[in-house]
């Protein structure tokens, strides 16, 4: 049953499948149903026949769309990239790999009419700098509109995220998600947001929605405070007063719901790598874990692995697993190094099973634990090599006389002379571009005006956004021997998993997961800045039940209080002259003082008796065991300042209320 918002997203849907427009856009918050909306447009599409297409920005959405529709769901590169075509710098003596690239050409599709796209927040279309990696053009966007040929053919695409979670890495908006950038490639769109399904419970689903109001309008980026509700949200910056109290809270909560509760129900979001690997050390040794690797391990696979070798009790077996899966280890077995001059690769035997996997099927695997020592996300450049040099020093130590007949057989392909202009290392290859991109009338770059480095660098752009022009699609060469290839394509060291401790990890590893609790550490507690907004917005949605922050940020983050000598008769007059505090209508700000407020005044014996509010203050009036006024100032860049706590000389100096009450205050000077 859908809701009267998904059935207006329906309709118009329906219309737009039957009209000339080429690119829907639908978005929503968390809870609106996107993933519910991709099974009701899939159902659509079936019905008028078309033919259509999933895609997913990420593996773990991949995931998710599978569970509620029965056609196979693939990332976009898997879908729209042909397999790695690999290309390796060797050096004079042929033993030394200096330099491995891994290309993916495009990979068009004439035959779909419709292209669904889950999570486009994620889709970027800066151009790709990993040299050894290069998918297409090297910008994933706009490959995307090329393959699936909404340019140049009757297909359609519809685009569905969240505008208002993190976008990819290089972004700061995503482009996937913006009407603009279709209408700048003269590509009709439609656009619709869907509205929230029900009211939201607790205080985790209205600080999500008010992270959105402020993340679409600007004029809203004030400094908010986290309400801890007991209940959805937990302010662990107001439960305890020093930071490291408050990050051992979040270690001793995640074990202990790790051990009632078991693996994989809990996740650390961070906003970096180094922070996620500290709580990562620190879970480990509470749980008892040795420093190595061991039995009881939970990791996440840190990239897409496609046709991943793996053995199983019943034999070798290849899937393809998506970034972000998680595994939990059942044993390790023996380790295995490899050195060169510019890096060190550790591997180990491992049996696993995949968390959501019931029946628990054991696998068995080799390892690269380098990731687990170092906490990065990834292998460096110098690893990437140093792994494709051990599988070339194995290799040849199998065939030592391979490479000599393979060589000469390229050279019965295509001499050298001809080869030059298929090496894009040489001026031939160059020249040979510069001839293919004016026959294909393209705007070439001057030489004069550029130098000779920023021009060669200007004309290999060109023939990466220009795939007509590369002179290498006439090479004749063959890449690598066959012997090799098959190593490529089966050996277990070469394909040996990259994994990450999963206890903890960075917000881009953990977007579009889902765990019953999240605890949110901000790293600092910084100015408003969208990316901070977007970050909180996106580690909130990871959270089905609770969420527990550290290092928010405070509107008290300034607070500075001073304690002054008032006139007792004319506070008196104050008082009674003041509204009721049931007459003022407070904004976000100020219900926020207020809550802190009575908290702190109960504690004191005392309570807020009324309000006057001001243009650029809060006058709050207090009795009970002390009368006095608290009067407070407010700065919308970073939350609230100066307070004035006024009272009689005689209170200040002997009343034990008043006393408690200006202690419990400047405790707000410490957030």
């Amino acid at each position: 049953m859908l809701t009267a918002s998904q059935q207006t997203a329906l309709d118009k849907i329906s219309d737009f499948l039957s009209s000339d427009e080429k690119v829907f856009i639908l978005t929503g918050q968390t809870g609106t149903g996107k993933l519910k909306m991709v099974a009701a447009i899939q159902q659509l599409a079936n019905q008028l026949g078309m033919p259509t297409k999933l895609m997913a920005a990420t593996g773990v959405a991949a995931s998710a769309v599978q569970t509620v529709v029965a056609d196979n769901v693939q990332t976009i590169h898997r879908s729209i990239y042909q397999r790695a075509h690999d290309e390796v710098d060797v050096n004079d003596q042929g033993s030394q790999i200096t330099a491995v690239q891994l290309k993916f050409p495009l990979m068009p599709d004439t035959a779909t009419r419709l292209f669904i796209v889950y999570v486009a927040t994620m889709i970027s279309n800066h151009e790709n700098a990993q040299s050894r990696l290069q998918f297409g053009s090297g910008k994933l966007l706009d490959d995307l509109l090329d393959a699936t040929g909404v340019r140049t053919r009757s297909a359609q695409l519809i685009m569905i995220g969240d505008e208002y979670q993190l976008p990819a890495a290089d972004a700061s908006v995503p482009p996937a998600l913006s009407t603009s950038y279709y209408l700048d490639h003269d590509l009709p769109v439609e656009k619709y947001e869907l509205a929230l399904q029900t009211a939201t419970i607790g205080n985790l689903g209205s600080e999500r929605q008010q992270l959105a109001a402020m993340i679409s309008d600007p004029a809203k980026q004030q400094p908010q405070e986290f309400v801890d509700d007991n209940q959805t949200l937990f302010n662990l910056d107001q439960r305890y007063s020093s930071d490291s109290e408050r990050q051992q809270a979040i270690v001793d909560q995640f074990v202990n719901d790790q051990r009632h509760y078991g693996v994989g129900t809990g996740c650390v979001i961070t906003d970096g790598n180094d922070l996620a690997d500290n709580y990562n050390q620190q879970i480990r040794q509470q749980l008892g874990m040795p420093k190595q690797l061991a039995a009881g391990d939970l990791l996440y696979f840190t990239r897409n692995q496609y046709d991943l070798p793996l053995t199983t009790p019943q034999g070798p077996v290849t899937m393809d697993v998506f970034a972000g899966t998680m595994i939990c280890v059942t044993g390790v077995g023996e380790t295995r190094e490899y050195a060169n001059q510019q890096c060190r690769l550790h591997f180990q035997q491992v049996q696993f099973y995949f968390l959501d996997d019931r029946t628990r099927q054991s696998y068995t695997a080799a390892m690269i634990t380098n990731l687990l020592m170092t906490g990065e996300s990834r292998l460096s450049d110098q690893e990437a090599v140093g792994l494709y040099q051990d599988l070339y020093d194995r290799f040849k130590q199998a065939s030592p006389d391979a490479m000599d007949e393979f060589r000469v057989q390229n050279q019965q392909l295509e001499s050298d002379a001809v080869h030059r202009q298929h090496d894009a290392r040489t001026k031939e290859f160059r020249q040979a571009a510069v001839q293919r991109l004016q026959q294909l009338g393209v705007t070439l770059p001057d030489k004069d005006q550029l130098g000779a480095q920023d021009y060669n660098q200007a004309i290999n752009s060109l023939v990466r956004e220009h795939p007509d022009a590369d002179p290498r699609q006439d090479c004749k060469r063959q890449k690598l021997p066959a012997g090799l290839r098959n190593m490529l394509k089966n050996d277990l060291y070469y394909n040996a998993i990259t994994v990450q401790y999963a206890y903890a990890r960075n917000c881009y590893r953990a977007e579009e997961g889902r765990w019953p609790s999240v605890y949110v550490d901000f790293g600092y507690t910084g100015n408003v800045s969208e990316h901070r907004l977007r970050f909180a917005y996106t580690a909130f949605s990871c959270a089905e039940q609770w969420v527990a922050v550290r290092n928010a940020g405070s509107i008290f983050r300034k607070f500075k209080l001073n304690v002054l000598a008032a006139n007792q008769n004319k506070l008196a007059k104050e008082i009674e002259a003041a509204a009721p505090v049931d007459q003022v209508a407070l904004n976000s700000q100020e219900q926020a003082l207020f809550d802190r407020l009575e908290l702190l005044c109960q504690e004191a014996g005392v309570t807020i008796s009324g309000l006057d509010r001001e243009p650029t203050y809060l006058m709050v009036y207090l009795t009970g065991a002390a009368t006095c006024r608290l009067q407070c100032y407010y700065s919308t860049k970073v939350g609230w300042t100066t307070a004035n706590l006024a009272t009689d000389q005689g209170t200040i100096d002997h009343n034990q209320a008043f006393q408690t009450l200006s202690a419990k205050l400047r405790q707000l000077e410490e957030d």
